[in-house]
């Protein structure tokens, strides 16, 4: 009995020494994969921003790491544990160098660099998302994995990594938000593992602007296997002085940014993305804008196939086609929207365009949309007119207060 004892707590001890063996050469390995990065002068530094193809390697080295790493779950105070845990230990192999809440080791660079790994973030909801950084020349490149909780473990079901170094075509991102449907228990015969996950994300730091690409992705995929399809690649420049939001639901995806008006001056507004599943698609549907200066804004900067969806039935589409070209519309400033008292649901937006003679500014040219608005914020485009319309005088200032559809913002 006392051998029999004794052969387990050495079969345990070994197999503990064998882990942390694993452990340690793992991370052993990123660093000689990371040590040439470091010492490479920020000057000659690719021109991919200091990434190199050896990042994939150090991204997967790091994945699997974690996952080695993680243990049943209950409680985001659980979570924070474990998440400062792994980032101690980064800090320990001298992988990292500081966040905040940890000490700063001698020689750290002010911010991340090429060669430095950054912190570790854990999600836990219904599943378990992992985020990883690898430091770039003034930011870090981020990697993220998704896990469902399944026989015991924590099983990968799906990931997102940028592994195409090639300077012009590469792109890292940070995340702003992942989000994993919930099932859809509104359909009885819906299939209980099958969700939609949107990524947010946004170009990593690159000197200090609030201007930045922001991107979303869309994958239809199946929580107990690793099986996607990719619905939705889109993105843009978004301002980031203010809030990036977003949504998602079995059945559709809502998304919401800030952005310079289109074609005008350099106001910002909301730009809305709704997108609703329809036959394994996602297609585009209202709310487009959240005002009508809002929504005239949108329907200049689209293509027409898309702007000519958005008309009033009755419409002249002809004439709105013929106006429908950038040229129309650039350089111009926003006036006062104004209510149509004796037109039902319309709304007129205005757009003037002024030219400094020399000592004043004079007014060249004005433009007239007339917007059909219909609660809560279904807008379609009726007419454009050089004149202002008769029966549209009643000025409207709460037409253009700023709105959101995230009252309570995410992040």
């Amino acid at each position: 009995m006392v051998r029999r004892a004794f052969r387990l707590w050495v079969g345990i001890l070994l197999a503990g020494t064998q882990v942390f063996a694993a452990e340690a050469a793992a991370l052993s390995e990123i660093m000689r994969l990371l040590k040439p990065v470091r010492s490479t002068p920020l000057s000659q530094q690719s021109k991919a921003r200091g990434a190199t193809p050896a990042f994939t390697e150090v991204k997967h080295l790091l994945r699997d790491w974690v996952e080695s790493q993680l243990h049943e779950i209950h409680s985001r105070d659980e979570v924070r544990a474990l998440e400062h845990e792994l980032n101690a230990k980064l800090l320990q192999a001298k992988l990292a160098c500081t966040w905040p809440g940890f000490p700063a080791e001698e020689g750290c660079p002010e911010r991340e660099q090429p060669g430095y790994l950054g912190e570790i973030k854990l999600e836990l909801g219904e599943s378990l998302v992992v985020t990883t950084s690898v430091g770039i020349v003034c930011g870090g490149d981020e990697s993220a994995y998704a896990y469902s909780f399944v026989d015991g473990h924590w099983k990968r079901f799906w990931e997102s990594e940028t592994n195409n170094y090639t300077a012009g075509r590469y792109v890292p991102v940070n995340f702003i938000g992942i989000h994993l449907s919930t099932r859809d228990y509104l359909n009885k015969d819906a299939d209980p593992n099958v969700r939609l996950m949107l990524a947010v994300s946004r170009d990593p730091a690159y000197c200090e602007s609030n201007w930045y690409n922001v991107y979303y992705r869309v994958w239809q995929l199946r929580t107990d296997s690793p099986e996607e399809k990719l619905l939705l690649d889109g993105g843009e420049e978004a301002f980031f002085g203010n809030w990036v939001d977003s949504v998602v639901s079995p059945n559709d995806v809502l998304i919401e940014y800030p952005k310079h008006t289109t074609y005008t001056d350099f106001m910002i507004r909301p730009i809305v993305r709704h997108y609703v599943l329809r036959e394994g698609k996602l297609e585009r549907e209202a709310p487009f804008a959240l005002s009508p200066r809002d929504f005239v804004d949108e329907w200049m900067r689209n293509d027409w196939a898309v702007s000519s969806q958005w008309t009033t039935a009755g419409a002249n589409a002809l004439t709105l086609q013929r106006m429908h070209r950038k040229e129309n519309f650039e350089g111009g400033s926003y006036t006062e929207t104004i209510r149509c008292e004796n037109r039902p649901e319309h709304w007129q937006v205005g757009l003037s365009w002024d030219k400094y003679d020399g000592r004043t500014m004079v007014e060249t040219k004005r433009l007239y949309f007339l917007v059909r608005w219909l609660p809560p914020y279904r807008f379609s485009l009726t007419a454009i007119s050089s004149r202002p319309w008769a029966a549209c005088t009643e000025k409207d200032p709460v037409a253009d207060e700023p709105r959101t559809l995230f009252p309570v913002h995410s992040r």
